[in-house]
């Protein structure tokens, strides 16, 4: 399992898409949970690797070590840095994308092959009003299904643009974000904040919107 803590990037999507190929479980994580919270869903998905995206998200892995006897790896998005000292065993991006270079084309084929329809392919965290978040468990089906069918309700085409923006965490988003343009060959552009969301609908101009 692989936790993803951050706001949306690429970075994010291509984690997500990278575990589920080879048969590995992604889990988002809100980046405005506290520190017991993060330590709560990294430690109940029983996540080894977790992706994040700066040192204020990595503190609180850093705060809450003790209580993750499962993590083993912490990857920083691009243009994060780790302070000095910490006890997290820490990747730069660059340093995860050069980790992948030995490994061929072929090694990723066959995982791909070895997935089943049924099969689990990614967590989904309740936001923990009522209790402890639940996590909710998708299969691959069920993903592509959801997306083939928005695809066709929405007469989605290659050529539309979308504007990614709300937390990648909840599965309306990776689904308008990542299911949905993966199925019919969008395009699609990250919001740099909430705060920049009026700028970059400007910049972006898209053809749908969620």
């Amino acid at each position: 399992t692989v936790c993803l803590l951050g706001f949306n990037r690429p970075e994010w999507a291509i984690v997500d898409l990278a575990a589920m190929m080879i048969g590995g479980v992604p889990a988002g994580i809100y980046t405005t949970c506290s520190a017991d919270e993060v330590q709560y869903i990294v430690h109940h998905a029983e996540a080894s690797v977790v992706l994040v995206e700066d040192a204020a998200q990595l503190a609180k892995l850093e705060a809450r070590r003790a209580s993750l006897p499962h993590l083993r790896h912490v990857v920083l998005m691009r243009g994060a840095t780790a302070p000095a000292g910490t006890s997290l065993a820490v990747l730069s991006w660059d340093q995860l994308v050069a980790a992948a270079e030995p490994v061929g084309d072929d090694a990723v084929t066959a995982r791909l092959e070895a997935l089943a329809a049924g099969d689990l392919a990614t967590l989904i965290y309740t936001s923990g009003t009522t209790g402890p978040p639940k996590g909710v468990m998708l299969s691959h089906g069920n993903l592509a299904w959801t997306a083939q069918l928005l695809v066709t309700i929405g007469a989605g085409a290659e050529d539309d643009v979308s504007l990614s923006y709300l937390p990648l965490s909840h599965i309306a988003e990776q689904t308008g974000t990542i299911h949905m343009p993966i199925t019919s060959g969008a395009s699609v552009y990250f919001a740099e904040s909430i705060d920049k969301v009026a700028d970059n609908l400007k910049e972006v101009r898209p053809t749908v919107f969620f």
